[in-house]
C-alpha cells in the first residue's frame, strides 16, 4: 500500500497542528441509508450514476454492494461500494456531489479498504481532497493511492492535510489499475478534523489597525 500527502495553500502556516481525539466530524458515509434500493442481480448489487452523497465523474458508474458478495462482506453494516464497475472496461471515478466547508485547521480523511482479489495491480483505488473552487489551477490539497490483496483484509486507509485559509473542499475517489470489474473495495468515509481559531494577538492587531484608521480620520476630516 501507498500513501502520500501533498499541503497546498498559501497563508498563514499551521505548524505543529494536528488531528487531536476531540476532532470534530464533517462528513460520513457508510452506504447504508445513502444508497438506492438494489434491484439488480438478486439484490447483491447495483451499478448506480448517483448516490445521495456521490456523483460519477467518470466510467459507468458506482458499483453498491449489499450483504456478502464473492464471499466478502462489508467492514461495517450491510453495503459498501466498488469502482472497477459493471460492464467492462468499468474504472470509474466519484466524487462529493456538494462541497464541504471547512475553516483554516488539521484535517484526516478516512477510508476503510479492501483488495477484492489476490492481485494487488487490479485492485487499485485513488484518493483526493481538492478544492472546490479552484476550477483554474491544480486544485489538489491531498492524495494517495491504496493498492493491497484480498489476503490482507480491510484496512483503514488515513491522509491527513492541513488548510491555511477556509476552504471548500470535495472527495474524491477513483479505481486504477487493470480494468477487469474486480477492483478495491471501500467503505466508511468519514471527514474529521480541528479547526484553528485566529489568534487572539490577531484580534488584537486588527482592532488597533482600525483603531489607527479611525484615528487618521478624524483628523484628516478637521483639516
Amino acid at each position: 500500500m501507498k500513501k502520500s500527502v501533498l499541503v497546498a495553500f498559501g497563508g498563514l502556516a499551521l505548524l505543529g497542528a494536528s488531528v487531536g481525539a476531540n476532532a470534530a466530524s464533517y462528513f460520513f458515509d457508510g452506504f447504508e441509508s445513502t444508497t438506492p434500493a438494489i434491484t439488480a442481480n438478486g439484490g447483491q448489487w447495483q451499478v448506480f450514476n448517483e448516490l445521495t452523497k456521490w456523483k460519477t465523474v467518470g466510467g459507468p458508474g458506482i458499483e453498491v454492494q449489499n450483504g456478502v458478495v464473492d464471499g466478502i462482506a462489508a467492514y461495517d453494516g450491510e453495503r459498501k461500494i466498488e469502482l472497477d464497475s459493471h460492464p467492462a472496461p468499468g474504472n470509474s471515478a466519484m466524487e462529493t456531489k456538494n462541497g464541504i466547508d471547512l475553516l483554516a485547521g488539521s484535517y484526516t480523511l478516512s477510508f476503510w479498504y479492501l483488495g477484492r482479489t489476490a492481485t494487488a495491480e487490479t485492485n487499485g483505488i485513488n484518493y483526493k481532497i481538492f478544492n472546490v473552487d479552484d476550477v483554474d489551477g491544480d486544485n489538489v490539497i491531498g492524495f494517495g493511492t491504496a493498492e493491497d490483496v484480498l489476503a490482507k483484509n480491510w484496512q483503514k486507509i488515513k491522509l491527513d492535510f492541513n488548510l491555511t485559509a477556509a476552504t471548500k473542499i470535495g472527495i474524491y475517489f477513483a479505481a486504477v489499475g487493470t480494468d477487469d470489474t474486480y477492483g478495491g473495495l471501500v467503505d466508511n468515509v468519514r471527514l474529521v478534523g480541528t479547526p484553528v481559531p485566529v489568534p487572539a494577538a490577531a484580534w488584537l492587531f486588527g482592532s488597533a489597525l482600525m483603531g489607527l484608521v479611525g484615528v487618521a480620520r478624524r483628523r484628516s476630516s478637521k483639516v
